[in-house]
């Protein structure tokens, strides 16, 4: 055995220690305070306070192995944070455009009145009426037929007919389109435009239309106005 003294005051054996023992375990303790005063249940032994350690309040001690948690913010009752609130987009509103004449005055939409029905009285729309209007009326099965009848497959889906009302002779005129169908009146065929009078009966495919005047010799817009 042979007993030497470090620098800093501490006795050890030589032959069993190359450098001084009690150093070595300071300089462990420094780096983590706490160390082996860990006890296995997870609590800090009391010699680590004997040595003027205080535990943080912020690095609360975990039971489970006696690491540190990571810090946690508190959250002051008083003065909670304050939620940004979502951005609103501004309302919009669009105007509709009213057209207007060559000295700004508000044009009116143009007058156009019935003048005239067409009842269905047999076919898939039978108790249905048609308006007519004046001038040219064309008869189809598609929508944008001024009469339209998309319940009859055997009409062509447009100009399959055409009927129309003269406001200067205060007459009614009915004919083929430009379809392939016969069109009739009164059970004979329309293979020209022809004059048509009150109650005719007009064959389309296979509906048929009664002819149901408004205007006339009695009646006409052009007198109201």
């Amino acid at each position: 055995m042979e007993i030497v003294r470090c620098s800093k005051g501490h006795f050890y054996d030589s032959e069993e220690n190359a450098t001084c023992p009690m150093c070595a375990a300071e300089a462990a303790r420094n780096k983590n305070p706490i160390g082996n005063n860990v006890l296995p249940d997870g609590i800090i032994g009391t010699s680590y306070f004997d040595d003027g350690n205080t535990p943080s309040p912020t690095l609360p001690v975990d039971p489970n192995g006696g690491k540190v948690q990571p810090y946690q913010t508190t959250v002051n009752a008083q003065n909670p944070p304050i939620e940004t609130p979502p951005t609103v987009q501004p309302y919009k509103t669009t105007l509709p455009v009213i057209p207007v004449d060559g000295d700004g005055n508000e044009e009116s939409a143009p007058f156009d009145p019935v003048v005239g029905w067409l009842v269905c009285i047999e076919g898939a729309t039978k108790g249905t009426d048609y308006r007519i209007h004046s001038q040219n009326n064309y008869i189809g099965r598609s929508a944008r037929m001024d009469i339209s009848i998309p319940e009859d497959s055997h009409i062509s889906a447009e100009n399959s007919a055409i009927i129309a009302y003269d406001n200067e002779d205060r007459t009614f005129y009915f004919g083929p389109g430009s379809g392939r169908n016969i069109v009739r009146v009164n059970g004979k065929p329309a293979l020209s435009v022809e004059k048509i009078e009150a109650y005719d009966v007009l064959t389309i495919g296979t509906t048929k239309l009664l002819f149901v005047p408004l205007c006339g010799d009695r009646f006409d817009w052009n007198e109201k106005k």
